[in-house]
This record gives C-alpha cells, sequence and structure tokens, in this order.
C-alpha cells in the first residue's frame, strides 16, 4: 500500500485527503497524509524492503469520535496498524488527530516474498500483515 491508496481511501469515506498541505484546504474535517521518515529493511549494503513512516492527519472543527471511528475502521479493514494522538490547535481553532503509521514504498509490495541467505533454504519470510 501506498500513500496514494491512503488518500483514494479517505476520499472512499467521505474526508478530502491531500499529500502534505493543502493549497485551498476544504471545509473541516479533512485529511492529509505527511511522509516522516523512512526505515527500510537493510542487509549486506542493500535495500532489502522499503517501510515509510507516514503521518495520517486528521482535522476536525470539534472533538468528533464518529468521525476518527471510520478513519480507524479503514485502517483496521486495510490491516494498518496505527498510533493515535490528538491536540487542539488554538490558534486554527480546531482539532488535530494524528494516527502514525507504516506504509511499504516497494510497488511490487504484493508480490514481495524473500528467503534469507543466513537461514536455511525452507525458511521463507514475508510481509507481516
Amino acid at each position: 500500500m501506498t500513500y496514494l491508496d491512503i488518500i483514494a481511501g479517505m476520499t472512499s469515506i467521505g474526508l478530502p485527503c491531500a499529500y502534505h498541505e493543502w493549497d485551498d484546504a476544504p471545509p473541516l474535517p479533512y485529511t492529509l497524509i505527511v511522509h516522516t521518515d523512512n526505515e527500510d529493511l537493510m542487509a549486506d549494503n542493500h535495500n532489502y524492503f522499503d517501510i515509510g513512516n507516514y503521518r495520517l492527519e486528521l482535522y476536525t472543527a470539534g472533538k468528533h469520535p464518529p468521525t476518527e471511528k471510520r478513519v480507524e475502521q479503514w485502517l483496521k479493514d486495510h490491516r494498518i496498524p496505527y498510533g493515535k494522538s490528538a491536540v487542539f490547535l488554538s490558534s486554527e481553532r480546531m482539532w488535530l488527530i494524528v494516527y502514525e503509521i507504516q506504509l511499504t514504498v516497494n510497488p511490487a509490495e504484493e508480490l514481495l516474498y524473500f528467503s534469507l541467505p543466513f537461514f536455511p533454504a525452507q525458511t521463507t519470510w514475508r510481509k507481516p500483515y
């Protein structure tokens, strides 16, 4: 799954979504997906598996648990584990709910199976989800 899938998913549940920032933000509630850094699986001077850390940011006019539950259910339905935090942005008069997620960046992620050479040949590792 990539950040484009997150954008499409948030749109499918009725929450506009953009990457990093809006030129003209839509009315609340809306979402942003922001890439923060990578935690790639590396060995032998090679990146074997690309893992991107992202923040899925939900902006709302007030604390609204049903909207948060829609986002959380979509993440659960797509087996994307998340950490959650919330803060009131007093200068903007809105709530920011942040979901910390990890996404694979590899375009062939659904086909990715690999064997590590230091394990016996019958040991095959696959993506944990």
